[in-house]
């Protein structure tokens, strides 16, 4: 039987900036990425999850968080999915402040160093930037960050998903 881990991951847009932080310790170590994690028992749903994750991690309050994709990572030498909600912020409140997981920084769109990010997130990343509503299954056969097979669906509307 397959487990399924279900999480958020944000990325929160201001003018032509992205909001992203670097993981401070455990596997993403070193790695730049959005803001999210796994959904907790406590989270009446997912968009409770992610308005916790995002204060957790970067101080800011955001309020309707608009779904804008749906990560399926299939590790099938593990037998285990993750189910990843991706949302894309423009809303918010407050002022960032690094948290004892992350550290943040604002960082231009067209500078993004994409080489401190997940090796798969260069299958998908440039979706959100244009602003295309997907769902992407990435199957790995293997241990290793390489993706074996790609499965991108273009939606109207994410919220199917749910």
């Amino acid at each position: 039987m397959t487990k399924i881990k279900k999480g958020t991951l944000a990325y929160v847009f201001s003018d032509n900036k992205v909001l992203l932080g670097t993981k401070k310790y455990g596997n993403a170590k070193g790695k730049l990425n959005g803001f999210g994690g796994k959904i907790e028992e406590t989270d009446k749903n997912i968009y409770e999850a992610v308005k916790r994750e995002v204060y957790e991690e970067t101080n800011l309050k955001i309020t309707d968080p608009p779904l804008h994709g749906v990560l399926i990572f299939n590790h099938k030498n593990k037998r285990e999915k993750n189910v990843v909600y991706i949302f894309k912020i423009k809303n918010f409140k407050g002022r960032i402040k690094e948290s004892d997981e992350m550290s943040v920084q604002w960082v231009e769109v067209g500078s993004i160093p994409r080489n401190k990010m997940w090796d798969s997130d260069k299958y998908w990343f440039d979706y959100i930037l244009e602003d295309r509503k997907f769902e992407i299954e990435l199957v790995f056969n293997s241990e290793d960050s390489l993706c074996d097979e790609l499965h991108i669906k273009f939606v109207n509307n994410i919220n199917k998903f749910l």
